[in-house]
This record gives structure tokens, sequence and C-alpha cells, in this order.
């Protein structure tokens, strides 16, 4: 195996020089009098791209022969790999000389040395790793290579040693310090203590025989490490830095921010090290997986018909809640048998209709419903939760769940659906919280019967009875506040919107015989419902102004192609199901509401409040 993907990187290897040959060539050819610059840069842009495809196929030819057990004749190899190596890059510095004295003839420049070019267009090593044992290790082989290369007489062959990787270690701090504190190392060397104006001026750093930077601190006379008592200094927010977070955070088996810090300390001190080790915590997959948090979006917009005025129930949300046990006669032994509820809601005024329903079977359903219309009048749009939100629930819930999604349910559903002109919409799938306000509707309904009912087992004329007064004190609850003037007793009721008064009202004076026209108690009967809508639209709506919650978006918004955990209420995280997402469906106000996943076993659609994000790319 190993002598194959040997042979394949050589090809590939062979492939980039013959590339860089034909640059070059192309790079020979022009006249040092007529230099087109846009041109020349194209080239070099090229050739620096060949040079940075040959140094990786290179390292990866090397650690090949370094840990290959199969290939024969390995020194042998390595000492052509050398040749090859360093042939190539006699090569290169030559052609890119040429390039950029090319470039300084034409715009009067002085030539740039060969060693500005490397630090130009060196690309940047440290976020191309993941692991920093894969980086020290990388690099010792690197250092490795170079140092058989220059002395062929002291070869260093076999495993990588303990000390080649101190080596490599240091020499990444090194690069790193030089980087970052450029401007505090060149003041150190020169004057031994950094300026005033550095942010290092507290750590009181130094520089040790080795040429990094460490902290000087108060801590001399402990009885710690000299590592302990002056760490390593590193920058914040450097892809090194959070390597080495992120090496620690493992090493002490994802622990929390505070004990990866004191591991961290023990080296290395990093600048604003607290929020580092967070962040790094953050990003970690494993430990977003183990504690995974759920999307949040800013609570959206209110839909056209919560705040537009239409008749009483002309858009109704309905939902189904129990079981609830009655008894099916007056007899002492009569047999007890489950009943359900169905609360019936209008979406812009709030009232509520309550029906009883004897079990789950659709034409239980459908006679609730044609009662429904009959009382209540003619509905044109009805909203529900989809059928599937039944399926994860317990065994009861299930009944409902199947005999939704029954196809001779639907089938009648639709029927009567096209005969009354009735348009069915259904919230997106595990989304109950799309439906809040017959949720709503439906957790005070069992608020009541828990108080009044309580264990009782009551015939269905009783059940009815009870769930005809709670619908009567749903709807006479007000739906704005009270006045705080103590003369104004009125409030504004669902009940207004149906029979002109609270349903629980004491009734009024019979004005019946009093001395007005038949027209103008019309007009005030309509002047008395205009008064009620007014209220409403000055009162009610200006109520539902403020976001109770959900005020702000939080963590990262979902987009195409970042990879979820599908939230299941009856397995741990760690076991959830991982996907990707294919399409975002944004809401009215540009925000993703609903997701759609593809996972191993199929594609779902979800809402965001049911996924959780892995950290795979940086939060904004």
């Amino acid at each position: 195996m190993s002598a194959k993907a040997l042979k394949a990187l050589k090809a590939k290897r062979t492939a980039i020089k013959a590339q860089c040959t034909r640059a070059r060539n192309a790079i020979d050819t022009i006249d040092p009098q007529a230099v087109d610059i846009a041109y020349v840069k194209q080239r070099k842009e090229k050739f620096t791209t060949y040079w940075c495809q040959f140094n990786e196929l290179q390292l990866q030819i090397v650690e090949l022969l370094e840990l290959s057990n199969d290939l024969e004749n390995v020194d042998q190899l390595k000492i052509e790999e050398e040749t090859e190596c360093a042939n190539f890059e006699e090569g290169y510095f030559c052609t890119a000389g040429k390039i950029d004295a090319l470039l300084a003839s034409s715009c009067n420049l002085a030539t740039a040395s060969v060693s500005d070019i490397q630090k130009t267009h060196r690309p940047n090593v440290f976020e191309r790793f993941s692991s920093l044992s894969k980086l020290i290790r990388i690099t010792a082989l690197c250092l490795r290579f170079v140092n058989n290369a220059r002395n062929r007489g002291v070869r260093a062959v076999g495993r990588i040693t303990t000390q080649e990787l101190l080596n490599s270690n240091l020499r990444l701090v090194k690069i790193v310090q030089q980087t970052a504190f450029k401007q505090d190392l060149h003041v150190l060397k020169t004057q031994g203590t950094v300026s005033r104006q550095s942010r290092l001026l507290c750590l009181s750093p130094f520089i040790d025989n080795l040429g990094i930077i460490r902290v000087g601190g108060r801590l001399q006379r402990a009885t710690i490490s000299c590592d302990a008592k002056h760490p390593i200094l590193l920058p914040a927010n450097h892809p090194f830095t959070c390597l080495v977070i992120r090496h620690e955070h493992q090493r002490q088996l994802h622990a929390g921010a505070q004990a990866t810090l004191a591991a961290i300390r023990i080296r290395y001190w990093p600048l604003s090290a607290r929020n580092s080790v967070k962040r790094c915590i953050r990003e970690c997959i494993i430990c977003r997986k183990a504690d995974p948090r759920a999307c949040e979006a800013i609570m959206s917009e209110l839909p056209a018909y919560r705040v537009t005025p239409s008749k009483p129930f002309e858009r109704s949300g309905v939902d189904y809640c129990g079981p609830f046990h009655i008894r099916s006669g007056q007899l002492r032994n009569a047999k007890i048998v489950k009943a359900y509820v169905a609360a019936f809601v209008c979406l812009s005024t709030k009232a509520v209709h309550i029906e009883l329903v004897s079990d789950l079977s659709t034409e239980a359903f459908l006679n609730a419903l044609k009662r429904f219309m009959a009382r209540r009048g003619k509905v044109r749009h009805i909203y529900s939760d989809n059928g599937t939100n039944f399926q994860g629930a317990s065994n009861t819930l299930k009944e409902l769940y199947y005999m939704l999604l029954s196809k001779d349910h639907q089938d009648k559903l639709n029927y009567l659906l096209k005969e009354d002109l009735i348009e069915w919409h259904f919230i997106s799938l595990h989304a109950p919280h799309f439906g809040g306000i017959w949720e709503a509707a439906v957790k005070s309904t069992k608020l009541h019967l828990k108080r009044v009912v309580g264990d009782s087992v009551l015939t269905f004329e009783e059940m009815y009875t009870v769930l005809t007064q709670v619908e009567a004190v749903l709807n006479s609850r007000p739906i704005t506040p009270l006045s705080s003037d103590p003369n104004d007793l009125s409030y504004l009721t669902p009940g207004h919107f149906l029979v002109g008064d609270s349903l629980t009202a004491v009734p009024q004076q019979d004005v019946m015989y009093s001395p007005t026209s038949r027209l103008s108690r019309w007009q005030r009967v309509s002047q008395i419902f205009q008064h009620f809508w007014r209220r409403w639209s000055r009162e009610y709506l200006q109520q539902l102004q403020q976001r109770t919650k959900w005020q702000q978006s939080k963590g990262l918004h979902p987009v195409i192609g970042d990879m979820v955990m599908l939230q299941e209420n009856d397995s741990l995280p760690l076991h959830w199901t991982i996907g990707r997402i294919e399409n975002v469906f944004p809401g009215t106000d540009g925000i993703p509401r609903v997701v759609s996943v593809r996972t191993a076993k199929g594609t779902y659609k979800r809402p965001i409040t049911k996924i959780c994000v892995l950290p795979l790319r940086k939060e904004d």
C-alpha cells in the first residue's frame, strides 16, 4: 500500500514540475525592456501556487517515508527525495528572483530578496491543522528533513524522538511570537524591558536563552516548576493558541474553562486567556454534542389573520386534548370510556368554542366540526397542528396520530372542506409554538377541568355541561387590561364579539318597549359592535406590540450546508441524529424559521428550535 501511495504522490509531483517548467519558460521569454506588469503578476501567482503544491506533496512524501514499514531501500529513497527537493528549490528561487527583478525594473523599485518573497507567499500553516500534536510532529519531520539535507554525514532516521518534538514546539512558538509581538520583541532585545504603552507591561516579560518571550511575574520564590513560574507568552486569538487550548481541553477529558485554563498555565500564558478558552470550548464538537443548544430566532411578526378584523371564528385554530374518562350511562356499573375535547379558537378575537368528542373516529370529529359551524357560522380557514406532532408522544396520542393521518379520515375531511369551501392549513412539523394561541386555549381548558372535575368520572351530558361552562368563562376573560380609572368598570372580552357582552355578565334591563324606531335600534347595535372593534384595534392590538420572549436571535443562524443535530425527546443528546441542512425556509421577516435536513435515514423538515447547529464555522 505504501508503494502505491508513494507512486501516486510522485506522479502528482511530476505533473506540478511540468507546469513549473512551462511557467519558467514563459518567464524567460519576457523582454525586460517591455514588461507587461499584469501578465508578470499573473505568472507570479501561478508560479507561487505551484511552489505551495510542490511543498505539500513533498511533506506528504517525507511523512510516508518516515512512517512506512513495508518499503524497500527507504534510506536510498530519502536521499533521492532530498536531492529532488534541493534541485526544485534552486530552480524556484532562481525564477522567483527573475520575476521580482522584472517587476522592480518596470516600477523602478529595488530588487526584493528571496527571503522577502518567501515571507510574502508563506501560507498560514497553523490554520491548516486541527491538532497540535499533528502540527508539532509534521514540523519535526520537516526539520529533520532539512537537517539531513544539510548534514548528510550525520543523518537522523527512525521514529521521531522526544527532543525533536520539543525543538519543533519551540520553533513554532518562536514563529508565533515573532509575528504577534514583533515590536515588543525588538524593544526587549534592545532595552531589556517593554515600553510603558505595551499591553505586556504588567507581566514583566523577558527573553530566555532560547529567544522565547516568557512571563516574569512575581512567583520567582514559589516552589513550582520553572515553566509554571515563567510560562511562555502566547497572543490572543492566534490559531496556534487555539490549538494549544484545544489540546489541553482534550487532555483534561473535555473539562470546563477553569480546569482547562489551569492546565494551560502550567506552561503557557495566553493573553485574554479566559475568553479564548471559553470560545474554544464553545466550538468543541464533542462538548456541543453532549450539551447541545437549540437555535433561537427572534419572535416573528404576527400573521395577518391575527391582526385583521373579521367575523368571529371566520379564521379558527383547532386542537385536541385528552383523553378524559366518562361513564357511558347513569348506572353504577356503567362502563368507563375515553372521550376527547376539541377546542376551536378564533384567531382574531381569541374566542373559544369547546366540543366534546366521544372517540377518535373520523365521524366523531366531523360531527364536532359540523356542530361548531352550525353554532358559530361558516369557517373559511382552519389552522391546526400537523398530525406527525403526535408521532413521538405517548400511546394515547399515537391513536390520535394514526386517526389524523389515516386515508379514510383525510378523504372524508377533504370532502367536507370542499363542500363548505373551507381551507385547512397545517403548521410546520414538530413546531407546536407556531400554534401558541390554541395551545394556550387548551392549557386554560385543562386548568379549569382539573380544578372543577378533579378525579371525578362524569357522564357524557355532565361533562358536556361542564365544558360549556368552561367555554363561557374563557370567553368572559378580559383580552385587554382593565382601566386604571376606578370609575371605569368596562373591559373588552371575546364575548363582546359573540353576544355583545361578557357571557357571565348579569342580564341588563329590558328596553324592548322604549320609544325608538327599528332603524335607530339597528344602527345602535351596529354602532356598539363597531365600538367593540374600535377598542379591539386601539387596546388589544397595541398589547400585542411587545415581544414578551425570544427578543433576539441567539447562537449560529442556520445556513445551507451546516451540520446539525435533530432534537429527539426519547433519546439522549449523544444519540441524536446528525444531518446537513439542504434548504432554509425564512418567515415573512426574512429570518429562517424552518429548515430541511438530510440525514442517513432521509430528509426531514424541522423548525430551527428543534435543531442544534454544530460549531464547524465561526459565530458572527
